[in-house]
């Protein structure tokens, strides 16, 4: 998995955008925890509606910078703790 930067596991107020690589790397860890392979799956279970895996296609190649309470949800997911005022509190990257 690729290194995620702790200012993108912070409080939104400190939070610094991730990049398409930390999206890619967030995304392959929630894929080893079980959740499904196809963009759908992960659309899905964020609620993003139709345009889903339009939008996380756009996160992951950088056309879109991923939105804060969806990367906090998406590193839920992921098994990288619950982000609160300081750094994601469970989990290793």
């Amino acid at each position: 998995m690729s290194l995620i930067r702790c200012a993108c596991l912070v409080a939104q107020d400190q939070w610094l955008q991730p990049d398409a690589y930390e999206v890619q790397g967030v995304l392959a860890a929630a894929r080893r925890r079980g959740l499904g392979p196809a963009l759908e799956d992960f659309s899905n279970q964020l609620a993003l509606g139709e345009r889903g895996s339009e939008l996380l296609e756009c996160w992951t190649n950088g056309g879109t910078p991923i939105p804060y309470a969806t990367w906090v949800a998406l590193c839920r997911m992921a098994g990288l703790g619950v982000i609160t005022f300081g750094i994601a509190r469970q989990g290793t990257i």
